[in-house]
């Protein structure tokens, strides 16, 4: 016998229950680990060279 998940109505709605709050704090803490890895290990790359190297990366 095949396993079958079980049906979802997508169309139904419903008041949020507490249940799904509970995913809130883990959203903030991985979109805030993401920006501080980032901030730190991507952007801060990319920067430097332009900030200390100002005329290599101008227009001018």
């Amino acid at each position: 016998m095949a396993f079958s998940p079980p049906l979802i109505d997508w169309e139904a709605e419903s008041y949020p229950a507490y249940p799904d709050f509970a995913a809130i704090p883990f959203f903030v803490v991985f979109f805030l680990v993401v920006r501080f890895f980032l901030d730190r290990f991507v952007f801060e790359v990319v920067v430097f060279p332009a900030h200390f190297f100002p005329v290599i990366f101008s227009d001018a």
